[in-house]
This record gives structure tokens, sequence and C-alpha cells, in this order.
């Protein structure tokens, strides 16, 4: 079945989906109890995912006897990275749909200066934790975290 970039990121848009090809290419081919075992899920959800990944041409499957190890299929990540390749916004212009013919030079020089700003604000904060001893700053809680209020009511 033919996805298209849509229905192809939906389908990863799912970590357990993103776990297994993870799995698949880290360590090669794995049976479907193999993949559900380390992944903790059920065996049965294992199956439905790799069905998913298999229909949109991420994984391909070789059948051997009474196992069915499923792998990676390069084809497809790569035609998956080649959409993600058409959009991309870096600015340099290399990899957009013209096919690689390439940004302006005044849309290269914008994009160094954008890259020079980004670096001095890395290369400070860089300093800062030097000069804690590589500690971060732990004033301010983690986004979506609040502090303890340790029993007191606010």
């Amino acid at each position: 079945m033919a996805h298209g970039p849509s229905d192809l990121f939906r389908i990863l848009g799912v970590e357990n989906r993103l776990g297994i090809l993870s799995l698949l290419s880290r360590r090669g081919p794995q049976s479907t109890s193999a993949i559900a075992r380390q992944l903790r899920v059920t065996p049965a959800a294992v199956s439905q995912h790799l069905a998913l990944l298999r229909s949109a041409g991420l994984v391909k499957r070789d059948r051997r006897g009474f196992t069915v190890p499923y792998s990676v299929d390069p084809r497809g990540l790569d035609e998956c990275c080649g959409h993600l390749v058409a959009v991309c916004s870096c600015g340099c212009g290399c990899h957009g749909p013209a096919g690689g013919s390439g940004a302006t030079i005044a849309e290269l020089r914008r994009r160094a200066r954008d890259l020079r700003k980004e670096l001095t604000v890395v290369e400070a904060r860089i300093r800062r934790l030097e000069g804690r001893g590589g500690r971060p700053d732990c004033s301010t809680p983690p986004r979506g975290r609040r502090r303890a209020s340790h029993g007191k009511e606010r």
C-alpha cells in the first residue's frame, strides 16, 4: 500500500513504532516476540505496529521456517529521509525541491549570520556552566514541572 508523506509521518508519530525501528536498526532482524520482550509490550501490539510499518515500506520480513524476523527496509527509510530533505530549512538551498540548485549568496550570508548568533549563545552558556564547575542552573525548575512545596501550601 502506497503512503504519502503525511501518512508516513503519521505512522512514525507513535513512540513504539519508532522504538521498533530503532531496535531493528541497532540489533538487526528480530522476531515479533523478541521485539515485544525488549520493548516490554505485548506481541499482539508489536504485530499491529509491524503491519503498519511494513505497509509503509519501512520494515520487511523474511520467513525462516517457523520464525519471521523483521528488519529495517533501507529503501523505505531513504524515501522517508528524502521527504525530510525536500523541506530542509537550513537556508543553504542544497536539498530543496530544485534538486541542489543552491541558494543565493545573500541567503547563504544571512544563514551564516544566524548560525554565528546561535554559536555565540551556545558558547556563552558553556562559559556559564564552566564557571559553575559544569553544573546546570538548578534555580529554575524544568518546563512542565513545579518545585516541590514540601508540604507547604502556596
